[in-house]
């Protein structure tokens, strides 16, 4: 610990699969800091991921992910209390295939 009773950190780390595809990440910070009254410790995370699929009628489409997750946790080392506040937030966007339409003005005529 430091001389004045303080510490204080903050990291940063980013991930990426080593399977070689690039449709996918996360990445996470920290902070934290400490006295002799209270600790302080905040987290942050965030992940996305996106890629083709296949419908079960063998069509093409396109869906993506992403989450963030946010952790602040504080404690009153005084009164010997800790409170803790989560937020995440969740989107996902899935593009579906426009079925091929059949109609009569595709059909060739043959005279």
């Amino acid at each position: 610990m430091a001389k004045n009773g303080k510490v204080a950190y903050t990291g940063y780390a980013a991930l990426v699969p080593n399977d070689g595809s690039a449709n996918s990440h996360t990445s996470m910070s920290r902070t934290a800091y400490n006295d002799n009254n209270c600790k302080v410790s905040n987290r942050y995370t965030e992940t996305y991921k996106s890629g083709d699929y296949v419908t079960r009628a063998g069509d093409v489409g396109y869906k993506q992910e992403a989450r963030a997750t946010s952790t602040v946790r504080v404690t009153d080392k005084v009164q010997g209390i800790t409170t803790e506040y989560q937020t995440q937030v969740n989107v996902k966007e899935t593009v579906y295939p426009t079925p091929a339409k059949s109609s009569s003005n595709n059909r060739i005529n043959y005279y």
